[in-house]
Order: structure tokens, then sequence, then C-alpha cells
């Protein structure tokens, strides 16, 4: 074998990582190439201005409220929020993460809370993060016409969570 040959052979081999007890764990990793690609689509998404936080990671994905530079003013002379591309794996994370985040206010402040923790007991006032967040699909031709409009939340819209139909 050359040199390249034994470098992609070696690249490609299980690898081995180091836990945080010391135990070792046996990782296979697919071979790269066109079959592994994922599709993906364009998002529009970001933390809105009423937001308790400026940015924030839900499923793995970063909400920011604002990217680009200032001007003289201090005010972001892109729009709000950024445009990303996900899978639909991604999207499916976000909305199951979405469903755990709350936010309580303390005094003056907000703060957001997992309800998965087990420290979490709900609280009159409690509402999901997602009231503070938007999400949009964006045409897969045209990823950065963004709407137009203000933003709408996540929560409110179509993802809030369905009550079930009462019974007659």
């Amino acid at each position: 074998m050359d040199q390249n040959t034994s470098a992609t052979a070696a690249a490609l081999a299980p690898k081995k990582v180091r836990t945080k007890k010391g135990a070792r764990v046996q990782l296979t990793l697919p071979r790269l190439g066109p079959e592994t690609e994922v599709e993906r689509r364009p998002y529009w998404l970001g933390t809105l201005p009423d937001s308790p936080v400026q940015n924030i990671t839900v499923g793995g994905v970063r909400f920011v409220r604002a990217t680009g530079p200032m001007n003289g003013d201090h005010e972001f002379t892109n729009p709000p929020g950024q445009v990303v591309q996900l899978t639909e794996e991604q999207v499916e994370r976000i909305k199951e993460h979405l469903g755990f985040l709350v936010v309580r206010q303390f005094g003056h402040d907000r703060r957001v809370l997992d309800k998965q923790s087990p420290t979490y007991r709900y609280q009159e006032g409690d509402e999901y993060l997602g009231r503070y967040l938007y999400f949009y699909e964006l045409d897969r031709d045209a990823p950065h016409n963004r709407p137009t409009t203000k933003p709408e939340p996540v929560i409110g819209g179509a993802w809030e969570r369905e009550e079930p139909e009462p019974e007659e």
C-alpha cells in the first residue's frame, strides 16, 4: 500500500474512544461518499426580541437573535436570526426538545429550565420556550428569501401541542 492508501484505511478503521469512566467504546463509522449524504432544507430561525435569552441551543441547533455587523446605533445590519441547512432528523430533534424547555420568572429575571431535570417542578406562570423562538422552512431554490413580516413564535402556530377533541 502506498502512503495515501494507508492513511485512508487508517481513517476508516474503527475508532476507540475513551469515556469518562475509562471504559473503551468501539466506534464504527460508515464510508463517506454520495450514498451517505443526507437531504438538507433551508430554515430561517432565531429568538424573538422579548426572549429571555439572546441565543440558545435547542436539539443541537443554535437559535440566535441576530448575526453580522452592527451599525453606529449598535443595531445589527443583517436581518434577524439566521438561515441554516437542516436534515429532517435535526428538525424532529428540535421539535422534541422544545417540549421540554420552559421559561420561568425569577424576580426581575427570566430563565430557561428543562422539564426533564429531576429538580423541575411546575410553577404557575411557567411557559414553553417556543413562545420566544421562530422557525420557518424556506424555499429550497431561494433560501435567502426570508419572510418580510415580523417572525411569529413557534408555539401558538403549527407546533402548538394539540389538545384532544372533547367526546360528545
